[in-house]
């Protein structure tokens, strides 16, 4: 369901992003998941919060630019156990960087682009073009069985894991890694600065089908008369809090004291299998999608993360014409809800870095009922040279979409400019 509302309160926290061997606060990257499946409102796509972004920094290398890990950008040649798999990163030297790890099962999961359905490969295969849709190592091993360590499957986008001698392949990271900082608020509710997000500190009381744990969480107010902006965590949310170094419950039971080592609710839907929806097995700190919605799981609430609504606009085209001397772009809407304006960004690469060339914010003109069209030239170009861009809408609460990208590579027309 698409609703607008407004953008949910920042709880503030520093992000560090330097590339050496410390932890670090960073937000938790949003699933991917834009596709409605129900009228419930609080599911997944309700809420846009640090979605993905990723760029392309070369020779092999790509940055995500909400966490500021970097990334190999192609999967490690051929297949590795488990010891093999760390010992390969452990001596990647790659983009003129020799710090390359094995991720942790949490870093790697994040990868997982959840609006894609099984058979995958279930990640973004634009800047990760070579992605296996099999099982992807990580560093974390199992702390209840220590033949056993956590795997990505990128088939579907399960967490689980298996043998350590089993054969797996594997993606390196570089970069700080982060950890959670709980801090109890004395209010029923904990806040992890590591992520910047606030959680109940008590489990929901009962279990719920899925459809009820959304509105359970959108009408919760805790502390009382206090936050009402609670809703259901998306599947990378609620795996931001697991302890891998704990099972029977995987938490921190000093803040989250009466977790059950059962199944707990997501808000993301398995995009394979739509009657179904991802949850967090707090007994291991598994992530499955094996149950229909109508089961009966636990809850828990959470808030904050730049989480907002897309913008409502209704995009029927996207143009870019070249000239020898510049590229018109042109789009059109069918209607415009609460739209404040455009702005255009061009890169010379696909996957490259786009950079805004408007001035100033391109005032809207559509209205709800109404669309209306739109022209913008960019004289900036160079003759023979493919030129990227993106289109993107800024509705007034300052949330954005992008569009696009078009291409357009200005050219001589019977050896004259027009």
């Amino acid at each position: 369901m698409i609703k607008k509302l407004h953008t949910t309160v920042l709880i503030a926290f520093f992000a560090v992003f330097s590339f050496t061997a410390f932890s670090f606060a960073a937000p938790v990257p949003d699933t991917g998941q834009t596709q409605s499946y129900t009228n419930t409102f609080g599911e997944d796509s309700d809420y846009n919060c640090n979605p993905h972004s990723y760029t392309v920094i070369g020779n092999g290398v790509v940055k995500d630019n909400v966490t500021g890990f970097e990334w190999q950008q192609a999967t490690a040649p051929g297949t590795y156990t488990w010891q093999q798999a760390s010992d390969y990163c452990a001596g990647l030297n790659l983009g003129g960087k020799d710090d390359w790890r094995l991720p942790t099962i949490k870093e790697l999961s994040t990868l997982v682009d959840s609006s894609i359905p099984y058979p995958g490969p279930t990640i973004n295969t634009s800047y990760f073009p070579d992605t296996v849709a099999s099982d992807y190592w990580s560093s974390t091993a199992n702390v209840y069985g220590t033949g056993l360590a956590w795997y990505a499957c990128f088939d579907d986008g399960t967490v689980a894991n298996f043998n350590k001698y089993s054969n797996g392949y594997v993606r390196a990271v570089r970069g700080g890694q982060s950890n959670n900082n709980f801090i109890d608020n004395n209010d029923g509710t904990i806040t992890d600065t590591g992520t910047g997000l606030m959680w109940q500190k008590a489990t929901a009381p009962g279990t719920y089908t899925w459809e009820q744990a959304l509105t359970y969480c959108e009408n919760l107010t805790l502390p009382a008369g206090g936050y009402s902006d609670w809703r259901l965590p998306n599947r990378n949310e609620l795996q931001s809090i697991v302890d891998y170094s704990r099972y029977n419950p995987a938490i921190d039971t000093t803040y989250f004291p009466d977790t059950q080592a059962a199944y707990y609710w997501s808000s993301t839907t398995d995009a394979f299998s739509t009657l179904i929806a991802w949850s967090v097995y707090f007994y291991n700190g598994s992530v499955a999608s094996g149950y229909g919605k109508n089961n009966n799981y636990y809850v828990r609430a959470v808030r904050g993360g730049q989480c907002g609504s897309q913008t409502v606009i209704t995009l029927s085209s996207f143009t870019a014409a070249p000239k020898s001397d510049r590229v018109i772009l042109e789009w059109t809407t069918e209607s415009e809800i609460d739209n404040a304006g455009f702005n255009i960004y061009r890169a010379t690469a696909e996957n490259g870095e786009y950079i805004k060339i408007n001035d100033s914010l391109i005032t809207a003109k559509g209205s709800p009922t109404q669309g209306a069209s739109y022209e913008f030239v960019d004289k900036n170009v160079k003759l023979w040279k493919k030129a990227y861009y993106k289109l993107e809408d800024i509705d007034l609460n300052g949330t954005s979409t992008f569009h696009g990208p078009v291409s357009a590579t200005p050219r001589l027309i019977y050896g004259l400019s027009k």
